[in-house]
């Protein structure tokens, strides 16, 4: 990316058209010579500042490259987030829904005389009455006879 060197008289004749002549004129050559010499060194610097502005110009389109897919990376991490804190938040509803049944069934039972008490209620089917007062199938059994009562 190195720009080709400049002679001394490019760079004189680029940077002072106007008294470029007039320099080279009123000098002798020992002090031309110097002139020419630290115009060289001018030069050199002046490259090298543009060699550097470059490094820096693509650093920089590097760098805000990686901003912006920072950014979109953000943006969809944020919508992923929103997703999952609503679905949390559904299952918090959930569980806390069934918690309350689950709740009320154990006090359902807790509250029963006994077990055995439990199963010998009258009109419960004799596979059913068999099973432990916390067997799904009784306790849903029970919940439509419940609902049923409610109803009438």
């Amino acid at each position: 990316m190195a720009q080709p060197t400049k002679t001394v008289a490019q760079f004189m004749s680029e940077n002072f058209s106007k008294s470029a002549k007039a320099i080279s004129e009123r000098l002798n050559t020992e002090e031309y010579n110097d002139f020419t010499s630290e115009a060289k060194e001018a030069s050199d610097r002046i490259e090298a500042l543009q060699d550097g502005n470059a490094k820096v110009k693509a650093d920089y389109e590097a760098q805000l490259t990686r901003a912006n897919t920072a950014e979109a990376s953000l943006t969809e991490l944020q919508g992923k987030y929103t997703a999952l804190e609503k679905e949390k938040n559904d299952l918090q509803a959930t569980n806390t829904k069934l918690q309350g049944w689950y709740d009320q069934q154990e006090s359902t039972i807790k509250n029963s005389k006994s077990k055995e008490e439990a199963g010998n209620q009258a009109g419960m089917p004799e596979h059913l009455s068999k099973l432990a007062a916390n067997h799904p199938d009784r306790v849903a059994y029970e919940m439509v006879l419940a609902n049923q009562a409610k109803r009438k």
